[in-house]
């Protein structure tokens, strides 16, 4: 994600990605769903998500995991003020981390390039691809150090959702008493 983050950056070509964070993002919040993609999230995917000759690229992109959910969601504004250097990328990004607390949001700008974060109301900008890695990095890994349905799991508890976790766990379980029961 960072890789198209960055070369999208270098292009000029605007970009707007919502990232869930934790929990399960309600996709009512968004004024509108957009189409419906469930593709694993890649740098080429991305990229032509994002391409100004494509119907999809002035929506956002709603990440969950390691899939893209959907692209050309359309997301609410905020009613901040902000300097006229930002345009409606940017608004979109502060409404929908104003309105949703378990998500944040990747915009890069089409006329400067520049790339900027988005969470809980706070814009952190201008970012390199370097420092927005970092800052990702830190906060997923945060995320799964306090991931508490599926201690020790990790991302995998992410990634795979309760469903999976319920059924690894009770393969492990399973293959453990076995494994108890061969032993006597």
């Amino acid at each position: 994600m960072v890789e198209a983050v960055r070369e999208l950056s270098q292009n000029r070509t605007g970009a707007l990605i919502v990232v869930e964070t934790s929990g399960s993002i309600d996709m009512r919040v968004f004024v509108d769903q957009g189409v419906p993609i469930d593709g694993e999230i890649s740098k080429a995917l991305l990229q032509t998500i994002f391409q100004p000759k494509t119907l999809l690229h002035d929506g956002a992109v709603f990440i969950r995991g390691t899939r893209i959910i959907s692209a050309g969601v359309i997301l609410p504004l905020s009613d901040k003020t902000f300097s006229r250097q930002l345009g409606t990328r940017h608004r979109a990004a502060m409404g929908i981390t104003e309105s949703v607390d378990q998500c944040l949001c990747i915009i890069v700008s089409e006329e400067t390039g520049s790339i900027s974060l988005a969470e809980k109301g706070v814009l952190d900008r201008p970012l390199t691809s370097s420092k927005l890695k970092e800052l990702l990095d830190k906060k997923f890994a945060l995320l799964v150090k306090g991931e508490s349905v599926a201690p020790g799991w990790g991302l995998l508890s992410r990634i795979i959702g309760p469903e999976g976790r319920r059924f690894l766990q009770t393969t492990v379980r399973t293959l453990s008493s076995n494994s108890s029961e061969e032993k006597k």
